[in-house]
């Protein structure tokens, strides 16, 4: 009886089960960074130049245009105008591009993603 209570309590009490490895985050770099003035003129570069494209107007930054970086191929535009919401931070920083917060789309491939440092990094 005594070895049935002690199978027992090593059964409750044992070591819980190691959590299974993270799964590697797909890493999207971006490696020209192009200032336009046109939605039109961003469409261009990203598709021809797979920029970054910031689009500037009369009061500063309006929008940044690049490729899906989960391979669907759509060209994603982020507002970074205060006045529209919703609204992204964007730090342009030594011809790098971050924006923040995280880019999470809830229609079409439904990506979502941080840029930073020119660097698209997916997120679960």
């Amino acid at each position: 009886m005594f070895s049935t209570i002690k199978r027992l309590w090593s059964w409750l009490w044992r070591p819980a089960p190691a959590p299974p490895p993270a799964a590697p985050r797909y890493i999207r770099p971006f490696r020209n960074v192009e200032t336009v003035d046109t939605q039109a003129a961003a469409t261009i570069a990203v598709e021809k130049r797979d920029a970054i494209a910031l689009v500037e107007g009369a009061k500063g930054l309006k929008s940044v245009a690049f490729r899906c970086p989960c391979g669907c191929g759509e060209i994603r535009r982020v507002n970074t105008s205060p006045s529209i919401a919703p609204c992204w931070g964007v730090k342009v920083s030594g011809g790098r591009v971050s924006l923040h917060p995280s880019v999470d789309l809830t229609s079409g491939c439904r990506a979502h993603f941080v840029l930073k440092d020119n660097m698209a990094i997916m997120l679960p």
